[in-house]
């Protein structure tokens, strides 16, 4: 493994951060200020964060990268200089997953998130931008071929189990894998297996991002945010306007729209503005702080 370090002092900034509505964080939105990370990063598409770091890839075409950063700032660190096109990135169980051109590769990170080995192929000559890994296997869509894949996440066999209309993006939970299909407006599921095939829901507009719990699937499209049950049905509106990345934590659902990040508790309520910046791109939350990627390619935080 080949590492080089880039010096960057974390920056307090002054972007507004306005609550709407009942229920944010105690002390006030206002009380919360943008960390600055990193700056100037080019094409990152994706981040993933741990209990210590923040990781991600650069879209660099033969030059890609996958780097980290402490959470709490420093020098960022390139742990993978030689990454072509390196995409989407998942920190599970130990170890950080990632995509390239024609590959989907992993590495064992160790206690202080260092990679302990070399990166390894786990689907030599398979096209994706997107994927997401659960406790056995990895599922990517491939947009050439029109379907969805799998493959164990130990390594294997790379098996085929749905057939799709060029699927956009995918998530996975409790057995069930879901998947958005921008053209058609619409969300699906079966079970990893490939089995219990279903169109969820159909709305207007493209569908694109999508997450999923124990209670409900939650999409979104150039429309708004939708959820639906997992078993099918309704798909009810939870916002309107454009909606871009997704993600969730125990209480709420978090997206990126118009003008910053939103926050909505899954109990319902009034969407919150949590954060007010109009070019954010990627977004990854834990229990503590809300991370972004905003469209000139710095990564940011602040406490939820």
């Amino acid at each position: 493994m080949h590492t080089m370090k880039i010096g960057l002092v974390p920056v307090l900034l002054s972007f507004a951060l306005v609550g709407c509505g009942s229920g944010g964080p105690s002390g006030g939105a206002a009380d919360r200020t943008p960390v600055l990370l990193i700056a100037d990063q080019r094409n990152i598409f994706d981040l993933a964060v741990t209990d210590e770091h923040v990781f991600w890839g650069q879209n660099l075409g033969s030059n890609g990268t996958v780097s980290r950063i402490s959470r709490r700032g420093g020098s960022a660190e390139v742990l993978f200089p030689d990454e072509p096109s390196a995409g989407s990135i998942r920190f599970v169980d130990g170890y950080l997953y990632w995509t390239v051109i024609l590959d989907v590769r992993r590495a064992p990170l160790d206690e202080l998130g260092t990679a302990a080995l070399e990166a390894e192929s786990l689907a030599m000559g398979h096209s994706t931008a997107s994927m997401t890994v659960d406790a056995t296997s990895l599922y990517f869509p491939s947009g050439v071929e029109k379907t969805i894949k799998k493959v164990p996440r130990e390594g294997g066999s790379v098996t085929t189990f749905a057939g799709t209309d060029s699927a956009w993006r995918v998530a996975v939970w409790d057995g069930r894998v879901y998947w958005t299909l921008p053209d058609s407006g619409s969300v699906s599921s079966s079970n990893v297996d490939g089995s219990g095939f279903r169109v969820l829901a159909t709305v207007e507009g493209m569908t694109d991002f999508v997450q999923a719990d124990s209670d409900a699937v939650y999409f979104g499209a150039d429309t708004g945010l939708f959820r639906v049950s997992p078993s099918g049905g309704a798909a009810e509106q939870l916002h309107e306007g454009p909606v871009g990345d997704i993600a969730l934590d125990a209480e709420s659902v978090f997206w990126a729209g118009s003008a910053g990040i939103w926050r909505l508790s899954k109990r319902g309520g009034e969407p919150e503005l949590v954060v007010l910046d109009e070019g954010v791109w990627r977004i990854a939350v834990d229990n503590v702080e809300i991370f972004w990627i905003s469209d000139l390619m710095n990564i940011l935080k602040v406490p939820k």
